[in-house]
């Protein structure tokens, strides 16, 4: 996969946040638990622990999604957010194309 192809699926994911930010938000950002060899994929994106979090890696769809299309070359995932956290919880604001 590539840039390109990446471009074209933050353009798909903006215009689903457009019809519905709060369902979006939700199911993109839920992070599941997951095992060290999932964690240890080389393009699935997961959140590893950190203090607190009981050693326990978390994966969510946007992770999942990320995974298509492999790693820049700094071997982060294509896709980012952009994003707002209140007292009622995570808001994504738009998704972004990763170049760095």
């Amino acid at each position: 996969m590539n840039k390109e192809q990446a471009q074209k699926a933050i353009d798909y994911l903006n215009e689903l946040l457009e019809a519905d930010e709060d369902a979006i938000s939700q199911v993109l950002d839920y992070g599941i638990l997951c095992n060290n060899t999932l964690a240890d994929h080389p393009t699935c994106q997961v959140r590893h622990p950190v203090l607190g979090d009981n050693d326990q890696c978390r994966v969510s769809a946007l992770g999942v999604i990320n995974g298509i299309f492999g790693t820049n070359e700094n071997g982060r995932g294509w896709i980012s957010v952009s994003y707002e956290q209140d007292e009622e919880g995570f808001k994504i604001l738009c998704f972004n194309l990763n170049e760095d």
